[in-house]
């Protein structure tokens, strides 16, 4: 993979880590071989591409393979592997499942510091990664009322945010620290559905979310079906499509009526959906 030029077996090791702490698991069972594994939807081929290609170049083994209708799944089968990547993070278990949270929070945490000694082409390299497994770019045109002085007004704006998914307090404070080490701004997200009032973090100053979005992930995942109006549609083309309007010489409108403001929000929508579909076509020529 283009993006992985140059780095050597350490670096590649800790991008593996990364994996492991968003969206993979480690099995260090003292009975049997220790693996690591990654399962995900059946269309994220991509990210078992890069899973697999991260074996080879540190231990020169394939991951094995399972697919089904519903999902993928890869599994790397290395004790060694796996001792390697538990002094990079003690822990890889990043929520308390059926544990008492106050004695999973007494436990030795995950972590990502061991990404604070690399140079920023690692390090974005390791935010990409998150992107790519549990991030999303939220871009949207969005319509609403003002009341100034007894007079209404409609405010149409098209409106941006980086998301990265973590409720691990300790993975989202090294997430913020890996976002100041490479020059973006990061707040908490909260979100009271989680075990821990935590959602992960976001960036949403524009000047942030274009260079993010210049970025992008690594892989041309698509977005899930969690998200009913881009479900199917890569991260990659929302990136590139958010940066072409980011570029228009006006994102903001006021309107005295609502319907005009509908009017052109409708328009708006069908244009962006458009742009979408546009780069996935070119992608995938």
């Amino acid at each position: 993979m283009e993006e992985f030029g140059g780095l050597n077996k350490k670096q590649l090791l800790k991008l593996l880590a990364v994996i492991a702490l968003s969206d993979g698991t480690i099995d260090k069972h003292k009975k049997y071989m220790r693996s690591i594994t990654l399962r995900t939807n059946k269309n994220s081929v991509g990210q078992h591409d890069m899973f697999n290609y991260l074996s080879n170049q540190i231990i020169n083994k394939n991951a094995g393979n399972i697919k089904s209708k519903k999902f993928l799944c890869s599994r790397i089968y290395s004790t060694e592997l796996v001792k390697k990547l538990l002094k990079l993070s003690p822990s890889y278990k990043t929520t308390p499942c059926k544990e008492n949270k106050k004695d999973f929070l007494s436990k030795p945490q995950p972590t990502l510091s061991f990404m604070f000694n690399e140079n920023k082409n690692v390090q974005k390299l390791a935010l990409r990664m998150w992107f790519d497994f549990e991030g999303t770019l939220i871009s949207r045109f969005r319509l609403c009322k003002k009341f100034d002085r007894k007079y209404f007004s409609y405010d149409l704006a098209f409106l941006y945010d980086v998301f990265l998914a973590e409720s691990n307090p300790s993975l989202v404070n090294d997430l913020i620290k890996l976002c100041d080490n490479v020059g973006f701004k990061a707040v908490i997200k909260k979100d009271p559905r989680n075990w821990i009032g935590i959602g992960g973090i976001k960036l949403y100053g524009k000047s942030d979310v274009i260079k993010f979005s210049e970025m992008g992930p690594i892989t041309d995942v698509k977005v899930s079906k969690k998200s009913p109006r881009f479900s199917g549609f890569s991260k990659k083309s929302i990136c590139l499509s958010t940066l072409e309007i980011l570029k228009w010489k006006k994102i903001h409108w006021s309107f005295d009526n609502e319907k005009e403001g509908l009017l052109l929000k409708q328009e708006l929508d069908k244009k962006f959906k458009e742009m979408i579909k546009k780069y996935d076509l070119l992608m995938n020529s």
